[in-house]
């Protein structure tokens, strides 16, 4: 497919900005300097998601974020939305008694849940439930309502896996800095990051300035994949996690599974998300591919972003047949596996914390995987919900 988006992105200075409107993503996600041309496509299509033409107003895509962000427990992701939410001129009491939120937002709290946690018992019905009666919701706000929830449930595991949000710990809000003055990383930060990390995401983004995007591609592969590589790649025998016979039996239980040889991206749900909105079908399309092309294409590398993305795909019910999932045991270790369930919001039986289960990892190392969890979670969601939405307009 390779749909090409021609951005019009303004670039700005990352920190808070005069317009307070834009204060939260970019403040929040500076994070994606790693990934120049990565960041753009993300920005982009957050930007133009919540801002640009669509049948909801801006305020009411603002508190569905907010629903979003509640589902997965992302409080920081909550306390950002709720801000911009106000800003947008949206209504205070909404956040303080559910009761005074209209019963047309409330109805979308059951699908918002499953799709948080169980994207495959996504059914027409529930699209039927959305459109049907009073308050009903149109077609095309339904698709742009489902889009918003999808798009900020990968947004809180992005927030999760970088180590920004912990979601033992999600009650409290992370430390927002004041100063008005633009700074180079996060003008949104969590003071229980080691500050060695800290100085050292300071001396990588300032060696950063002078590479150009190919360039630290290149110093990414050679020194964090590779001195990294004995321990994301090592084999796991002992718990296989995604050994065939056990993981298909266990995902089998649910009735929807979605097989990509029979319902994919690039030749069903491209096409009716562009039924609805051509721009951002085009713009996520584009993030996909981005997202799985950050690093150098050796095969090692190749292996480990297939099996971190079917991984998590799999995760939420989504199967490649012409995939052997007793790879994923040979490339991600099984500390690695708990951090991406962690990071979907899945119930383990782990007792470390994701930022424990995370610290062994590098900060790019942890952005990248972030990013790849982040996208292939959406296309997890997006694929289930628009199916259901194809079901139901036939």
């Amino acid at each position: 497919m390779g749909h090409r988006v021609n951005s019009n992105v303004t670039k700005t200075t990352i920190g808070f900005k005069q317009d307070e409107n834009r204060l939260a993503t970019e403040d929040l996600l500076s994070t994606l300097q790693f990934f120049p041309s990565y960041s753009v496509l993300f920005k982009d299509a957050h930007s133009h998601l919540l801002s640009e033409n669509g049948p909801l107003p801006v305020s009411h895509r603002h508190f569905i974020a907010i629903m979003a962000a509640r589902a997965t427990g992302c409080a920081s992701l909550v306390k950002m939305e709720e801000r911009v939410f106000l800003l947008s001129g949206g209504n205070t009491d909404w956040l303080k008694d559910i009761s005074c939120v209209p019963n047309k937002l409330r109805r979308l709290d059951e699908i918002n849940k499953l799709l948080a946690q169980s994207p495959s018992l996504i059914t027409t019905n529930h699209i039927k439930i959305l459109t049907d009666g009073d308050e009903s919701w149109t077609l095309t706000e339904t698709v742009q309502g489902l889009v918003v929830l999808i798009h900020f449930h990968g947004l809180s595991s992005f927030l999760l896996s970088s180590g920004m949000e912990d979601s033992e710990h999600h009650t409290n809000s992370l430390q927002r800095k004041t100063e008005k003055k633009s700074i180079e990383f996060l003008d949104i930060f969590d003071k229980s990051l080691d500050r060695k990390v800290w100085k050292q995401v300071q001396k990588e983004l300032k060696r950063k300035r002078s590479f150009s995007e190919g360039e630290i591609t290149k110093n990414y592969q050679t020194k964090n994949i590779s001195h990294n590589s004995k321990r994301l790649l090592r084999p796991i025998v002992a718990k296989p996690v995604c050994d065939i016979p056990g993981q298909m039996s266990k995902y089998n239980e649910k009735p929807n599974n979605i097989r990509i040889q029979d319902y994919c991206w690039d030749d069903q749900g491209f096409s009716v998300l562009s039924t609805f909105y051509t721009d951002i079908a085009m713009l996520f399309d584009d993030k996909f591919r981005s997202s799985k092309s950050l690093i150098s294409k050796s095969e090692q590398n190749k292996k480990f972003v297939t099996a971190v993305w079917n991984y998590v795909q799999c995760i939420f019910g989504v199967f490649h047949d012409d995939y052997n999932y007793q790879e994923i045991d040979q490339v991600l270790d099984q500390n690695l596996k708990e951090f991406i369930n962690a990071c979907c919001n899945q119930k383990s039986n782990c007792s470390k914390s994701i930022h424990l289960l995370g610290s062994k990892l590098n900060f790019t190392d942890k952005i990248h995987i972030s990013i790849l969890v982040m996208e292939a979670r959406l296309q997890s969601e997006i694929l289930f919900a628009l199916k259901a939405v194809m079901k139901h307009m036939s």
